[in-house]
């Protein structure tokens, strides 16, 4: 209801996410261009011919925060436990899914 009580019929302005015409227009433009000049093997010579400005195009359509999760399972036995290096990389093991850790060999 509005102010003086009446329902709303038709909701105003653009609905969440619109564009605008304008934006829209341009980037098809832009897009259309693209494709004029060669599309990705022209992006290609403008990379290797001017790299600061491909560079700054990329930070310009990259997303600027990116959500990951990264889970690792491993554990690294101390150089001071090993007869060698080589020793050592070999007991560098993956943790099992359960969180327990594996024994060393040789203990």
């Amino acid at each position: 209801m509005n102010l003086h009580g009446h329902t709303q019929s038709l909701p105003r302005g653009r609905p969440p996410g619109a564009r605008n015409k304008v934006t829209r227009d341009l980037r098809e433009m832009v897009r259309a261009s693209l494709d004029e000049v060669g599309g990705v093997a022209y992006l290609v010579r403008q990379a290797q011919a001017n790299p600061g400005a491909y560079l700054a195009l990329l930070g310009k359509v990259l997303p600027k925060e990116i959500a990951a999760t990264v889970e690792t399972r491993t554990y690294i036995v101390a150089p001071e436990q090993a007869a060698s290096m080589e020793a050592w990389s070999g007991q560098v093991q993956v943790a099992p899914d359960d969180g327990e850790v594996p024994p060393v060999e040789g203990e």
